[in-house]
């Protein structure tokens, strides 16, 4: 795994996604999989050129700001963290304060949003992608009505409890269920 991440980082990129269930065995070797949120350093994101806007006008512009941020360190942490847990069974209390987990939670709260407001025909998913408004059957549209209708301070609450202290789909369903109550006008 570590040849693996060196080889990316020597080519300045950066898998962002490296985790025990991206890590696949082929016989004696360990492969590194899903390179779909992996960015490309060599390309320099538009926020970071000069501009004549002081402030990010749009979503877009935000999510590009923060990604332009991520370094190859992340990588490095998060093979770690991955390690400690597939070693110990335990989540590292690191992964709660790492700079990785607050982009990733920032981007979230951004990207949730309606991308176009009148007609919501695209969204954005929580890896940045665009959504087509068909995919966005209950529980991804209840999200997407939560994000938009839940103060500032409960949105880390909600990512925390959806993204990453449970796989079990009931609990997901019920919590999902729960922040649409909240989000009722």
């Amino acid at each position: 795994m570590c040849k693996a991440l060196k080889y990316l980082h020597e080519k300045l990129l950066v898998h962002r996604d490296v985790k025990a269930s991206n890590i696949m065995l082929y016989g004696t070797y360990f492969k590194l999989a899903d390179f779909g949120t992996m960015i490309d350093l060599n390309v320099q994101p538009e926020s970071t050129k000069i501009s004549r806007k002081p402030k990010p006008t749009t979503k877009d512009d935000v999510v590009t700001r923060n990604l332009a941020k991520i370094k190859p360190s992340f990588d490095v942490l998060e093979l770690g963290l991955t390690f400690a847990r597939l070693m110990t069974g335990v989540r590292s209390q690191y992964s709660d304060y790492s700079e990785v987990r607050e982009l990733n939670e920032r981007n979230w709260a951004c990207n949730v949003r309606k991308r176009k407001l009148a007609g919501g025909k695209e969204y954005l998913s929580k890896r940045g992608e665009n959504m087509p408004a068909k995919m966005l059957k209950p529980p991804r549209m209840c999200r997407m009505i939560c994000v938009e209708r839940l103060p500032e301070y409960e949105r880390p609450k909600i990512f925390n409890s959806y993204w990453t202290e449970t796989n079990i789909l009931d609990v997901k369903k019920q919590l999902t269920s729960s922040c649409v109550d909240i989000c009722r006008p």
